[in-house]
């Protein structure tokens, strides 16, 4: 049997070698797309739809804050304090000691509005911005027993509102 030669086409002669000719030219165009470009195909298409899906695989709690519908949280704290950025409301106790509340980055949370309030008239809080950072200007701002203070970020610095 030679390659490439259905075995019967030699016994066929005339116009019937020339159609079974072009039935088996047609049969190995269809042959190389069902086995061959149909599967690659499919396989692309399912590696895109998974590279759309694949999670990342870092957190980045910025990203996370710009795209929640639940921003606020609120917490109660007796002692030093990182706000984070999705808390709305702090309650600080100063009934045993003054805290220190260390504030966001502002440039990681443009448009946070914080609010603070120191819950009982024994101590202060202070509210001490990140690095250079201010609140109205100054370095840190120092909320009064039972008083109440609500700040937003402007990408750049703390303001009281």
């Amino acid at each position: 049997m030679e390659f490439g030669v259905w075995p019967g086409a030699k016994a066929i002669e005339g116009k019937k070698d020339k159609r079974v000719k072009k039935e088996m030219k047609k049969l190995i165009i269809i042959s190389v797309l069902i086995f061959f470009i149909v599967p690659m195909a499919h396989a692309q298409i399912f590696r895109d739809s998974y590279q759309s899906r694949k999670p990342s695989r870092s957190i980045d709690a910025e990203k996370i804050y710009n795209q929640s519908s639940l921003k606020c949280r609120t917490i109660t704290i007796t002692d030093e304090y990182t706000a984070l950025l999705w808390d709305c409301t702090i309650l600080a106790d100063t009934s045993s000691n003054a805290i220190t509340l260390s504030l966001p980055q502002a440039s990681k949370c443009k448009g946070l509005i914080l609010n603070i309030k120191c819950i009982n008239a024994a101590y202060n809080v202070t509210a001490d911005p990140y690095a250079a950072e201010t609140i109205n200007g100054a370095s840190t701002y120092t909320v009064t027993a039972t008083d109440n203070m609500q700040i937003q970020s402007d990408g750049s610095n703390w303001w009281i509102i």
